[in-house]
């Protein structure tokens, strides 16, 4: 089963899918698009709870769920961008004090 789309935002955009099965990815080609190893795709859905549909041994992506994974975690991590200090000290504009 070959990717019809290339990218993956690009049929979603386009709105030219043929059928609803040109939505579903297997994992070897979700990792290509993405620019990862399989291993990784795995541990984002048993870790980060990436949606996917398993038939048999083999584990299957729909693009729309993937790209809607991928939004949720911007937004989710757009507030955690600050890193902590160490000790407890506060970072960015605020006075630390000394230990």
């Amino acid at each position: 089963m070959a990717y019809k789309g290339g990218k993956l935002g690009e049929t979603l955009l386009t709105g030219k899918r043929r059928n609803p099965l040109d939505d579903i990815i297997p994992e070897e080609i979700l990792a290509e698009i993405l620019g990862c190893c399989a291993a990784t795709i795995a541990s984002y859905r048993e870790k980060e709870e990436l949606p996917f549909i398993k038939v048999g041994r083999d584990c299957y992506y729909s693009a729309t769920s993937v790209l809607k994974w991928f939004l949720e975690r911007e937004t989710a991590n757009n507030g955690n961008n600050q890193k902590k200090s160490p000790l407890g000290k506060t970072s960015k504009g605020s006075k630390t004090q000394a230990i």
